[in-house]
């Protein structure tokens, strides 16, 4: 179950990571071939803003892996508990 809740994790973060890409390109450009200081500046700040953007994907990525490892490790305690209930009542 948490596997699928996973993988799909995994697919937004990547399309995340594209996107703040492309804003990062964008920026970049906008900042190396513009002419006024306004686009420039305004360059600066989309690739600074997109460079944090993807930490903050990645950041969200890695909570979502932490979270869901310690439910399957937590389910998979909840089991071993009750089949050594089982086993005690038998």
């Amino acid at each position: 179950m948490y596997q699928r809740r996973l993988k799909i994790v995994k697919w937004l973060t990547w399309a995340m990571m594209l996107m703040e890409a492309g804003l990062m390109v964008l920026g970049l450009w906008m900042v190396i071939f513009s002419s006024s200081t306004r686009a420039m500046i305004l360059g600066a700040v989309i690739t600074v803003v997109a460079m944090e953007g993807q930490v903050l994907a990645k950041l969200w990525y890695w909570v979502l892996n932490s979270k869901y490892a310690i439910l399957t490790d937590i389910n998979a305690l909840q089991m071993q508990v009750a089949e050594l209930h089982g086993k005690r009542e038998a």
